[in-house]
């Protein structure tokens, strides 16, 4: 369902004017989806009763999305919005979804964006599994004006760019892939390899060994 909006589409509007020409089943688990387009648009997305909910706008008080429903977040968070104090600890979607609403509404402008979401990924991170939330594997701030991905991972916590201007998406070149757990730094875009069955099932085999 990602791959199609991505490959479909290019903005939120054109997203939520096409919703249910492809439809989602549970496999699974659950699952939302948050889109977001370089003009600052976005929308929370959610197949519910097995119909497509959507928040956007002025229905989209918070632009965030944790374990829970977006309504069931905001009924939660809302009272913690405008909070610095007493906010609710721990790993809980909910817990995390009001701690994440508080931090948007009380942004720093002049802090640097990047550190900034980062740290705030950070404080809503999940150290290790239990019943809510498995442990957060990766950690990944998308700036969609600039075309740039940083993004950090449990295995290789150093940050890590992509710039996506400098990658060639043309159909002549051959698929190239880089392991998102690369112990390299800064930007990745001139690192990758030409993708090949051995390198896709070394990813697979270690899934397996770890999953």
């Amino acid at each position: 369902w990602i791959q199609y909006q991505l490959d479909m589409f290019s903005s939120v509007r054109e997203v939520l004017a096409n919703l249910g020409k492809i439809n989602v089943l549970k496999r699974v688990a659950t699952v939302h989806y948050f889109a977001c387009d370089a003009s600052g648009e976005c929308a929370a997305i959610e197949l519910i009763g097995g119909k497509f909910t959507v928040h956007s706008g002025k229905s989209l008080p918070v632009r965030a999305l944790t374990n829970d429903t977006y309504e069931d977040s905001i009924a939660y968070g809302k009272p913690y919005l405008s909070s610095r104090d007493h906010l609710p600890g721990g790993r809980k979607s909910l817990a995390r979804f009001a701690r994440l609403g508080a931090s948007l509404a009380r942004s720093d402008a002049a802090a640097d964006p990047v550190a900034d979401s980062f740290a705030k990924l950070s404080d809503v991170s999940s150290a290790k599994s239990d019943d809510d939330d498995e442990t957060t594997q990766w950690s990944i701030v998308n700036d969609l004006k600039r075309r740039i991905i940083h993004f950090k991972t449990r295995e290789s916590p150093t940050e890590k760019t992509l710039d996506l201007s400098r990658l060639d998406f043309s159909c002549s070149r051959p698929a190239r892939v880089i392991d998102v757990n690369t112990p390299a730094s800064g930007d990745l875009s001139g690192k990758f390899m030409d993708y090949s069955a051995e390198l896709n099932a070394g990813l697979v085999n270690k899934s397996l060994a770890t999953g």
